[in-house]
């Protein structure tokens, strides 16, 4: 099976969050590495403010896994920091098999 790789870009509803950013990503980290097939996750900042996250899962199936997860109510409470501070109007994410 083949690695996968999520890529998530956004601005943040306001520049001055940055740094809230920066503890809600630790934290978002530290979550995913509960998770079956979690890798790694990176997150960082362009010069013109938006947020760029790289997440890697062994493969397709635990990553789709993980997904129906974040829609269960318990996962929802846990996402209302993020939902605070990221633009989702501004939100993009493709995901992407390795060769």
């Amino acid at each position: 099976m083949k690695n996968v790789i999520v890529l998530v870009s956004f601005d943040l509803n306001n520049e001055n969050l940055l740094d809230e950013w920066k503890e809600i990503s630790a934290g978002i980290t530290e979550s995913l590495k509960q998770e079956d097939g979690f890798i790694s996750r990176y997150s960082g900042v362009d010069e013109n403010g938006r947020i760029h996250c790289i997440i890697k899962w062994e493969n397709m199936e635990k990553r789709k896994a993980f997904g129906k997860k974040m829609e269960e109510d318990s996962f929802k409470e846990k996402m209302k920091d993020f939902g605070r501070i990221a633009n989702m109007k501004t939100m993009n994410m493709e995901v992407v098999e390795i060769f």
